[in-house]
């Protein structure tokens, strides 16, 4: 069952603001967070009721929207959530109600008034109360690539003043208005706009609670790295012995798509492809450190053949396999 106190924070809870009047130039627009123009709203406890959001804005670039925070379920479809890694970051804003979040190793709700910041990369799931609402922010991690300065890279969740929920307002309402510019512009303005946004998530002084007692920098699970490191740990080992991904993916604790997520999120490639790399790599290895033919180089490293092991070579390099060994290991 949810607590919806927001004062009480320990290491574990998670924390965020306000919605107003969002015009993304359409008759139907909605409202979630407060105009620029609105003043900053001065009590939490003063609050006016918060204004419903009914439905999805898609940005023109792809993967940078705006969604009601009642529709964002994530971690499975079953009664319990399970974490799962997401390679988006994910900035989640509680105004009424409040919302169960999950990380591997604890759980915490969140009441009204509470921001939380998940990193890409993190594993997490949350469930929603029926009478939850807010709104929820998906950045994409390609284009926070060269951002400056760079958003969070751990956790952050806390209550915040009125000034940074009203800023954190205007931003969420001009991401939505600018889904209907032309796609540079479009990227223009959302370079700003996540660059302002970056800044705001690491000023202290904006929320509500001194920065030694808000949890502010509670130690990111992260996932993803734990994943990609006992991937890359077993899938060396099982080479050449018939393991699927699907294989692999439960033998270290997660599905296919979670595998998938962690690689995407730490290397940029996907699982199969990360697979592929380690089979050329570990070939490569043998043709220049051992004598073994190339029937049972192929073999060892889980390629189909001799001509499997010699495409693959040729797409990477453009030579066959043979031409990479050492002298005097022909």
């Amino acid at each position: 069952m949810l607590n919806p106190d927001p004062h009480l924070l320990d290491e574990n809870r998670l924390p965020c603001p306000v919605p107003g009047r969002v015009d993304d130039g359409s008759a139907s627009a909605q409202s979630v967070f407060p105009a620029p123009s609105l003043p900053a709203i001065p009590d939490r406890a003063a609050q006016p009721p918060a204004v419903a959001y009914s439905g999805l804005t898609a940005h023109v670039l792809d993967g940078l929207r705006v969604v009601p925070l009642a529709s964002f379920w994530w971690g499975g479809t079953g009664v319990t959530r399970r974490p799962r890694v997401r390679s988006d970051h994910v900035l989640m804003l509680v105004d009424q109600g409040g919302v169960r979040i999950d990380l591997p190793r604890s759980g915490q709700s969140c009441g009204a008034g509470q921001l939380v910041f998940v990193p890409a990369g993190s594993a997490f799931a949350v469930q929603p109360a029926a009478d939850a609402q807010g709104a929820v922010l998906r950045i994409p991690s390609a284009l926070t690539r060269d951002l400056t300065p760079a958003l969070p890279t751990q956790l952050l969740a806390g209550h915040f003043s009125a000034d940074l929920r009203a800023e954190l307002g205007a931003h969420l309402s001009a991401i939505q208005r600018d889904g209907g510019l032309p796609v540079a512009s479009a990227r223009q303005a959302a370079d700003a706009r996540l660059r302002l946004l970056s800044i705001l998530l690491q000023r202290g002084d904006l929320f509500s609670q001194p920065q030694d007692t808000r949890t502010s920098v509670t130690p990111l699970q992260n996932g993803s790295k734990r994943i990609m490191r006992d991937f890359i740990d077993l899938a060396g080992r099982e080479l050449g012995r018939g393991r699927t991904l699907s294989d692999l993916a439960q033998a270290i604790g997660v599905n296919r798509v979670d595998l998938d997520a962690a690689c995407q999120a730490q290397r940029g490639q996907t699982a199969l492809e990360m697979l592929y790399d380690l089979r050329f790599e570990g070939a490569m290895a043998l043709l220049r450190g051992t004598h073994d033919s190339l029937g049972s180089i192929a073999t060892r490293m889980g390629y189909t053949g001799v001509a499997h092991l010699n495409r693959a070579f040729v797409a990477a390099t453009g030579r066959p396999a043979e031409s990479f060994r050492a002298p005097g290991r022909a």
